[in-house]
């Protein structure tokens, strides 16, 4: 709903599917809200709604939005989304790399070399990853300004970099 009185638009959020609907709500200039599925749900159980159907859902998720008005945030931009991927996809190759580690004591002899050349692989692979990370933050003066800031505090490292950065609103505010 959209009234001009502070209305939104309220998607909730299973795991990524609504990524596509929410960016086209907010390149349209709509003001698109996401929310937590589990704070719906808690909302209609305290409401006293246990009855499942999506139509039920979007009342549910509209009369959610109207009593809690959640808050509207700036979705991040394409290139902080494309980080975002790129650290995601660093985290499932450390995952990967981490299994196979585990596997190597265990493996029969057989297929010891090939968890070796997956181990190397999963390796260069991340250090790929990692280097594009790097390459698109120096292509932000802002993010590497950030980066720099967040690099001199003690213990800050380059994942922990990339989490922050690509954790902020498209306002860039830490």
């Amino acid at each position: 709903r959209q009234d001009g009185g502070g209305g939104r638009i309220g998607v909730d959020a299973p795991g990524g599917y609504e990524t596509g609907a929410v960016i086209a709500l907010a390149v349209a200039k709509l003001p698109v809200v996401v929310v937590n599925p589990k704070q719906v749900r808690d909302f209609a159980k305290a409401t006293g709604h246990f009855a499942k159907t999506d139509r039920l859902d979007a009342k549910l998720l509209a009369l959610f939005g109207e009593r809690m008005r959640p808050t509207l945030r700036v979705l991040p931009d394409e290139d902080q989304r494309a980080l975002a991927d790129l650290l995601g996809r660093r985290g499932q190759l450390v995952f990967m790399s981490a299994q196979e580690k585990g596997r190597l004591s265990m493996v029969p002899a057989v297929a010891k070399k090939d968890v070796e050349l997956q181990i190397t692989w999963s390796s260069k692979r991340i250090a790929k990853v990692e280097s594009d990370l790097r390459s698109r933050l120096k292509k932000s003066p802002v993010w590497l300004e950030k980066a720099t800031l967040l690099k001199s505090a003690p213990g800050v490292g380059g994942v922990t970099t990339f989490s922050l950065i690509t954790d902020l609103t498209g306002d860039g505010e830490l």
